[in-house]
């Protein structure tokens, strides 16, 4: 999240955020890798006629062609967000690639009702129904938990080690 917020704040929206692009380094540092797909904010998503992203993680504006901001990449967390909590993507099982392309919506049943509520505001169809930026998502999200990270500034990215206590 802090990476992303940190692209954000440099008008860079990756299009691409899914776990096989997400690194974890013999370090036990996560790191947000193949950027090949980036652009700058409000950019169009399509290119050549093609749209860039994966269908199970792209927002609605990505998935039409439309231009997308740092709303893209807050979408794909929270895709990404619910398949870590649950080991399955917020779909009915056996949805098509062409149904994911459609206006098929995610569906957080499978979670209690707040914090199903927080990953419905992440993945909203307009970035002006979701969260303001991915750190007030994050927010949102550890206070359903009842767990508190307090972000760094978006001028550095932060590093976490394996069981540190985030403060």
């Amino acid at each position: 999240a802090s990476a992303l917020e940190y692209a954000h704040s440099h008008n860079i929206i990756h299009k691409d955020i899914k776990p096989e692009n997400i690194f974890l380094t013999d370090a036990g540092e996560l790191k947000i890798i193949d950027w090949g797909s980036a652009t700058l904010n409000n950019a169009a998503s399509e290119e050549g006629g093609y749209i860039i992203g994966t269908p199970e993680y792209m927002s609605p504006a990505q998935k039409h062609g439309d231009l997308v901001g740092p709303g893209a990449d807050q979408y794909a967390l929270g895709i990404l967000t619910y398949l870590m909590l649950t080991g399955y993507f917020p779909y009915p099982p056996g949805t098509t690639a062409e149904q994911l392309l459609g206006d098929i919506r995610p569906s957080f049943t499978a979670l209690q009702p707040d914090l199903a509520a927080v990953l419905a505001r992440a993945t909203a169809p307009t970035e002006d129904e979701q969260y303001p930026t991915i750190t007030e998502f994050v927010r949102a999200f550890l206070h359903v938990l009842d767990a508190e990270w307090v972000f760094n500034a978006a001028s550095e990215p932060i590093s976490v080690e394996a069981g540190q206590v985030l403060t």
